[in-house]
């Protein structure tokens, strides 16, 4: 309505063209056989399932057509487990990822340490598997490298000595603050040997 003068006018159109509004591709879907409902076929749930963060409860129970097309996965038990393991293979593989970064962080001498108390509590070491040898891999060449760096430092030092340097040292003490007393390799033990015999000429 606008106004002129006194008078009302009504100047309305009536819009008679037709608007299209996009609601989205449904094609991915299909009709499963749960009173009519939408569901995913394992397919088409395995490819979310990789690209998704939440947990197989959070996946399944996100909307209803999840919920129901997974339900009708637990009627083929061989197929609901093959959901399950995308997201175990899935949950092992950011495991190894967070030890890996561990591993990642050890730069020093100072980070010399064993298997056993570098895996002590963690439940990623429950399960002996590719990712575990991975790991394992990983951290026994870590290791190998601190270690050397540690045995090369100790030489360096004792070669570089004075005469008595050591006079008021014990070897036990020497190796502990040098960071050589790990359990070493034949290789490693026999540098730590020629070390202590260079350390004792200097005592």
């Amino acid at each position: 309505m606008t106004k002129k003068d006194a008078a009302w006018k009504d100047d309305k159109k009536i819009v008679a063209d037709t608007i299209s509004f996009n609601v989205g591709d449904f094609s991915e879907y299909e009709i499963g056989s749960l009173g009519g409902s939408v569901t995913l076929d394992l397919s088409k749930l395995k490819d979310e399932a990789k690209k998704s963060d939440l947990t197989f409860t959070q996946f399944k129970n996100q909307d209803k057509i999840h919920e129901n097309s997974i339900k009708l996965l637990e009627a083929t038990p061989a197929q609901l487990s093959e959901l399950e393991t995308v997201f175990t293979e899935r949950d092992r593989e950011n495991a190894k990822k967070e030890e890996l970064n561990k591993i990642s962080l050890m730069k020093t001498p100072d980070d010399i340490t064993t298997w056993n108390a570098f895996t002590a509590g963690r439940a990623f070491y429950s399960i002996k598997d590719a990712a575990y040898n991975d790991v394992e891999k990983e951290f026994e060449e870590k290791q190998t490298g601190l270690k050397g760096k540690a045995i090369a430092a100790a030489k360096t030092k004792v070669a570089g000595a004075q005469p008595n340097a050591f006079a008021a040292l014990l070897w036990q003490n020497f190796k502990s603050n040098e960071k050589i007393n790990f359990k070493a390799s034949t290789d490693e033990a026999k540098e730590i040997a020629n070390i202590e015999t260079e350390f004792r000429k200097k005592q």
